[in-house]
Order: C-alpha cells, then sequence, then structure tokens
C-alpha cells in the first residue's frame, strides 16, 4: 500500500515508519527542506519530500497514495501560562488543506491523531469516546478544533477519517533530546544517571499511557479499517500512579532513588480511558503494558547511549 505520511520524522512518525516501510511505499511530507527527496538510510520504500502544507503541494505529494496518516502537529510541552492560542493556529489551517487535498485526490482513508487533552479532567473514570470534552491547555483546544474540522470533512464529503485520542505517549525519541522539562524523559534521565525522582504527596495521581510502538500498530490497524470513521481511544485503560512510574522505572534501569515529598501538593486529575470501541472496531489491543513499554525503552536506550541530554 502506499501511504502518506504527515509527521513522519517525529516521535510517533518515525517508529511507524521503522516498523511498518517493509511492505509499504510510505511518503513523509516533511517542511525540513534538507530532507527534499531524500530516501530513508535503511529501507527504500520510505521517500521524504518538502512540502509548505499548502493544498497544492500535499496534492502533489500525495497523488496516488491510497491513504494517509496525518501525526503533524505543534506540539505541547509542558505548562506555560504565558503561551497564546496562536502558537497553535497552524494545527487547524494544515489540517484543513490536508483534507481538502485528500477530497480533490479521493483519498478517503485517513487517520489523524488527537490527545487525551481534548477531555475535561475533572470527570470520572474511565473517559469513554462520548464523554465531556472541555480541554485545560490552548493545545487541547486546538486538537478539539481539528476534530471538529475532520468530523465535518467526513460529514460532507463522505472521507473515512479514524481521530485517534492518544493517551500519554512512552518510549524514547531516537531523534531528539532528551528534555528535562518533560515528565517521562526527566524520569528516564534520573533512572539512567542514577539521580533523585521527586514524588509529591503520596503518588497517587494517576494517568493513562500509551507506549509509542503500540500507537505505531493502532495507526496501522487503523488504515487496515478503509471504511470506518469516527473517534477513538487509544490506550492501556489503566491508571497509572505517579508512584508507579517512578517505581517501575527505578526497577527497569536499576538506578535512581524516590524521593517522596508528602509536603508537597500533587497536581492534576486522575483519568484513564475506556478503549473498548478501539478493540471492538478497530481490532486493537495494546501489545504493551507498563512494564513491558519500560523494559523495551531499556533495549532501545542500550541501543542508542548517545542520546543527548537537554
Amino acid at each position: 500500500m502506499r501511504i502518506g505520511v504527515t509527521g513522519g520524522t517525529g516521535f510517533v512518525g518515525n517508529y511507524f515508519i521503522d516498523l511498518f516501510s517493509d511492505c509499504n511505499d510510505i511518503i513523509v511530507s516533511s517542511r525540513n527542506k534538507d530532507l527534499a527527496h531524500a530516501q530513508h538510510p535503511t529501507n527504500s520504500n520510505v521517500k521524504y519530500v518538502y512540502s509548505d502544507y499548502s493544498v497544492d503541494s500535499i496534492k502533489e505529494i500525495f497523488q496516488g497514495c491510497e491513504a494517509v496518516v496525518h501525526l503533524g502537529s505543534t506540539v505541547h510541552k509542558k505548562i506555560d501560562y504565558s503561551e497564546k492560542i496562536s502558537k497553535y493556529f497552524d494545527n487547524i489551517v494544515v489540517t484543513e488543506n490536508i483534507l481538502d487535498a485528500c477530497r480533490l485526490l479521493e483519498i478517503n482513508n485517513i487517520v489523524l491523531t488527537s490527545s487525551v487533552a481534548v477531555y475535561a479532567q475533572d470527570q470520572q473514570s474511565p473517559i469513554d469516546e462520548c464523554s465531556i470534552c472541555n480541554p485545560s491547555s490552548y493545545y487541547g483546544i486546538s486538537k478539539l478544533a481539528v476534530e471538529k474540522l475532520a468530523q465535518l470533512f467526513s460529514q460532507r464529503y463522505g472521507l473515512n477519517i479514524k481521530i485517534f485520542r492518544l493517551a500519554h505517549v512512552l518510549g524514547i525519541n531516537k531523534h531528539k533530546p532528551l528534555d528535562a522539562d518533560n515528565f517521562f524523559d526527566k524520569l528516564l534521565i534520573q533512572s539512567v544517571n542514577g539521580g533523585i525522582i521527586p514524588v509529591y504527596g503520596k503518588g497517587i495521581t494517576s494517568r493513562d499511557i500509551i507506549y509509542v510502538k503500540d500507537v505505531a500498530h493502532a495507526i496501522l490497524c487503523g488504515i487496515k479499517k478503509p471504511l470506518l470513521s469516527g473517534i477513538f481511544n487509544i490506550g492501556i485503560g489503566k491508571p497509572i500512579s505517579n508512584s508507579k512510574l517512578a517505581e517501575t522505572y527505578v526497577d527497569v534501569f536499576g538506578k535512581g532513588t524516590i524521593e517522596y515529598m508528602p509536603d508537597k501538593a500533587e497536581t492534576g486529575y486522575s483519568t484513564y480511558m475506556n478503549c473498548t470501541k478501539s478493540k471492538e472496531l478497530l481490532d486493537f489491543s495494546p501489545n504493551f503494558n507498563l512494564v513491558s513499554a519500560v523494559v523495551d525503552m531499556k533495549k532501545e536506550f542500550d541501543s542508542h547511549r548517545d542520546l543527548p541530554r537537554k
């Protein structure tokens, strides 16, 4: 199958390409001019093409594709009350152009990634796809807007768009520096270096997670359902506490010291998702739980020990 991918040089995109390009031809659109018309270092089935993400540019690049996977996005790194919604306008504009190009090319099989950030945090878990959406960040607002745009294209033009609301994605980005401002990267850095891992309160605040390789697998499941459309939660469907996360990293990497800080208030709400719909309609179930995901991350890290720290 010939698949067009946006965001193919990002975290999830790199894993999707590495795992599934052997049996698919993949065209990756990128704003990186240095990658224009480049080949994948190990797989001739992958081609990178520069795009300014205008409708005409996308049409030219994705001509002949049977499916499109839209992963490209301005990402949310940490809480910053000084940021502006304008930072995320590009998420909406680029998505509109991609969907318009797909409409004109008659590409009806589309997978688009969204986020658990669209949900209202102060509601009872498990959260299903019909739960209240009330984002608490500009990033979440932009993702919800992208979802509404995709639903409009689906209703108006009959595009079969699978919208994946991803849980917090666990994994190692092999092509970018580890970021100490990122919660999961900080866990990794401290576990590898034998540093202190602070856990506020009792560490009972929990979240749903999904391993990056399982996200890639879910995308493939979506592509294999060309007539399906709708919103799907993608996670392990279980609450994972901060203390459990810290303990697992320390146990697997064999280093790091957990320091509980009972006087520090825990922040955020405990949430997890109901992922029954993705199991029943996409035939998707995660292959990794928390422990097996972190074990696999250690293998990845051991084979890429030159990963830079930010």
